[in-house]
């Protein structure tokens, strides 16, 4: 298996724990629905920093498309952040992601070149259970 996800091509063992993990999890690219997770998440930020995507919720109308950033480790003492950003085409407008436990966090915000406090600041969360992330062409 190939950085966590399977391919048609791949062969798999008919263990209870890859029938379960088979059954969860594919490749967007393919088109079969992901199940979301913090550790799902970190591995496809990785293995699509640099690309465009774009973060949906299912329960509503929000979408956000742009370029991900870099995966960052914050150390709060007691416990490690892993945080990313959205790079949108609108200018003065940025987002920043954080993967907790049971959601992943998004602040939208603008900013002017006259201050450094934004004109809009608006957090979100969206579970991971309602979560979609699509690569963008």
């Amino acid at each position: 298996m190939h950085k966590g996800f399977f391919t048609e091509n791949e062969s798999h063992s008919d263990s209870g724990a890859d029938i379960f993990y088979n059954s969860f999890f594919a490749k967007l690219s393919i088109g079969i629905v992901m199940c979301w997770d913090k550790a799902a998440t970190i591995r496809y930020f990785q293995t699509h920093v640099g690309q465009n995507i774009s973060i949906k919720e299912k329960t509503s109308r929000i979408v956000l498309k742009g370029k991900l950033g870099e995966l960052e480790e914050l150390d709060l003492c007691s416990s490690i952040l892993i945080e990313s950003s959205l790079q949108l085409k609108s200018a003065g407008l940025s987002v920043a992601l954080t993967l907790h436990d049971d959601f992943l966090g998004v602040h939208l915000m603008s900013t002017t070149p006259d201050s450094e406090d934004p004109e809009v600041s608006f957090p979100y969360q969206i579970s991971y259970q309602n979560l979609i992330v699509e690569e963008n062409s």
